[in-house]
């Protein structure tokens, strides 16, 4: 499978029956597609891997291994086969695919062997990753060809810096896409390990030699006796550790690791956690609890000089804490009998704090939450700036994509029993903070309007002639410090609404308005009534003295239009009232109006007699 155009030979009946599509068509398409082997001419590798020439394929297993390349067009295929572990249906490989960065696909292979399409919507020069998620004793894989429709195919470009992480199922990515259950390769991601993501703030190419449960003397166990078949110092020079195999019968444990093929600059370790679990296990036995932390020293030591051997240019740096320190000052002992011994200043040691679980939770069987392996991976960062002044990259972000919650600060029931220019406030709160644009939208705007003025003048611009604001719909901008937006609504009319705020994302947090004015508000004002009777009787009265004065025509014809008008003013005033207050608000400044002149009347009758 050189590099050379093939055509795909079958058609699924599906593919016969599209008729959108001819046969001559679909052939010419796929005649397009060039097929080239996984191979470092043709690809970055990521991690370890190795190409199998009598399986014309590449094979790798470890957590996050894969291939990187870059192509100009507008497809890739990649044929993937897992071996006997890896397509278990409880436990499948698990892998993801990033065209362009961006993750295209996370999927696992349940079906083998499979193709896995990447289709970009413009042709250029694009490029796709694809890296094994989970941890190699579930299953391996081969990526078996590429094809694309470009005449060649590259391997991205070497990092400066590069890295080897050793560890267990911490840095295999137990658990951290699940929070219950037990072990599955459906829930572990390499991807949001401690590990990987230091690499990518560093910009380092990056390799995982990691197996869940694994240690330095001894594996998980619980039972107080060594597991001896789980100690990763045995796997070290190997490619990987499978239980399955593929058809051919062959297994990633019996195949060295060259290590001439990948040459950190830096070896991160990080072992102990089962050790430690397995010691504690032992009961009733002090003497043995002791030799058996002198046995993990004294064979840590050993397996620094393993590293060594394989790693001559090779800073180390040994670590442990994350999920317990037990073993710290055992590790510890070991850098620093090592380099009494052999005069290596190049071997290291970090303390991790332990994961804060209650701050950040718990992964599957207490392992890392996402949150945590990003706390120790700032904690590597830090260490590995200090001793050796790698520099960290500020465009790269590694923190975890933030959450944001929208809430109500104030009461989210309202009540208005008057209309007031001095509004009543609404607020809501981002979290965490940050700044954003929060619009408050009225349901209704007959009900009750919103402004983002505390206090707003009656009129244009202001209160309209029913009372509430203009406004059905208002925006303002959170407080960048403490995440709060706050709006204000004014009564309109009586019944119930709703106001609700929301976030340029969508987060939205919903107010109930109810608007109930004080009945006189709606209702005319009784002193009003008894002060238009005596206007009345009043207005009769000068009705009886105009007519018996005849000498003052002028006079007698205004008295008398007045009379009318102010005769009209009490049947207005006894009316069936407008049910809407502001109405009936206006209304009774009418008469108050209309009874002000009538008096006048009545004083200046008074004054001639």
């Amino acid at each position: 499978m050189k590099a050379e155009k093939k055509l795909i030979a079958g058609l699924s009946a599906a593919a016969i029956a599209l008729s959108c599509m001819s046969f001559a068509s679909f052939a010419d398409d796929a005649a397009k597609l060039n097929s080239f082997e996984a191979t470092k001419e043709n690809v970055k590798i990521l991690g370890r891997a190795k190409y199998m020439e009598e399986a014309d394929a590449l094979w790798f297993g470890l957590t996050d291994a894969g291939v990187e390349f870059k192509f100009t067009g507008t497809t890739a295929v990649l044929n993937i086969a897992a071996d006997s572990a890896a397509s278990s249906d409880s436990s499948p490989a698990r892998i993801a695919i990033y065209a362009d960065g961006e993750l295209y696909k996370d999927t696992t292979t349940l079906v083998t062997p499979r193709d896995y399409e990447v289709k970009f919507d413009e042709s250029g020069e694009h490029t796709v990753r694809m890296m094994k998620l989970s941890e190699c004793p579930n299953g391996t894989l081969r990526i078996n060809e590429i094809k694309t429709d470009a005449e060649k195919i590259e391997p991205t470009a070497a990092a400066e810096k590069k890295i080897e992480f050793i560890g267990d199922s911490i840095t295999c990515g137990y658990g951290v896409d699940g929070t219950s259950g037990g072990f599955s390769t459906k829930t572990e991601n390499g991807s949001k390990t401690y590990a990987y993501k230091a690499a990518q703030k560093l910009d380092a190419d990056y390799s995982m030699v990691s197996f869940s449960g694994y240690g330095i003397i001894s594996g998980y166990s619980n039972n107080g006796k060594r597991s001896t078949q789980q100690c990763v110092p045995d796997y070290y020079g190997k490619l990987g550790n499978s239980w399955g195999s593929f058809s051919d019968g062959k297994f990633i444990q019996k195949e060295e690791w060259d290590f001439s093929e990948y040459v950190p600059d830096l070896v991160v370790v990080n072992l102990g956690t089962n050790d430690a679990s397995y010691i504690s296990s032992i009961k009733n036995d002090d003497d043995l609890k002791e030799s058996e932390r002198q046995a993990f020293t004294d064979t840590y030591e050993a397996f620094i000089a393993q590293i060594r051997e394989a790693n001559p240019g090779a800073e180390i740096l040994c670590t442990l804490g994350i999920m317990g320190q037990d073993l710290c000052p055992q590790v510890e002992t070991a850098v620093n009998n090592y380099k009494t011994k052999t005069g290596d200043e190049h071997v290291n040691f970090l303390k991790f704090n332990v994961q804060n679980t209650e701050k950040n939770g718990v992964g599957i069987d207490w392992h890392p939450a996402p949150q945590s392996h990003i706390d120790a991976a700032y904690e590597l960062l830090d260490k590995i700036h200090e001793l050796y002044g790698w520099e960290l990259d500020p465009d790269v972000n590694i923190d975890l994509p933030v959450e944001y919650k929208l809430k109500a600060v104030t009461d989210k029931d309202i009540s208005i029993s008057e209309i007031s220019t001095k509004g009543i406030p609404v607020t809501v709160a981002l979290d965490p903070a940050a700044e954003t644009d929060v619009t408050f939208t009225v349901a209704d705007e007959n009900i009750a309007g919103v402004s983002a003025e505390k206090e707003v003048e009656s009129g244009v611009g202001g209160l309209n002639t029913l009372g509430a604001t203009d406004e059905k719909s208002v925006t303002v901008k959170t407080d960048a410090a403490t995440g709060e937006a706050t709006a204000y609504v004014y009564g309109n009319n009586e019944g119930k609404t709703t106001i609700t705020a929301e976030t340029e994302d969508g987060l939205s947090v919903t107010f109930n308005v109810t608007v109930a004015l004080p009945q006189d508000s709606s209702e005319p004002d009784s002193s009003s009534e008894e002060d238009s009777s005596s206007v009345a009787d009043s207005s009769e009265a000068s009705s009886e003295s105009q007519a018996d004065n005849s000498s003052s025509s002028s006079s007698s014809s205004s008295s008398s239009n007045s009379s009318k008008a102010n005769s009209s003013a009490p049947s207005n005033s006894n009316a069936s009232p407008d049910n809407n207050p502001a109405t009936g608000a206006a209304a009774g400044a009418a008469a108050g109006v209309v009874l002000l002149a009538m008096g006048t009347i009545v004083a200046s009758k008074k004054s001639k007699d």
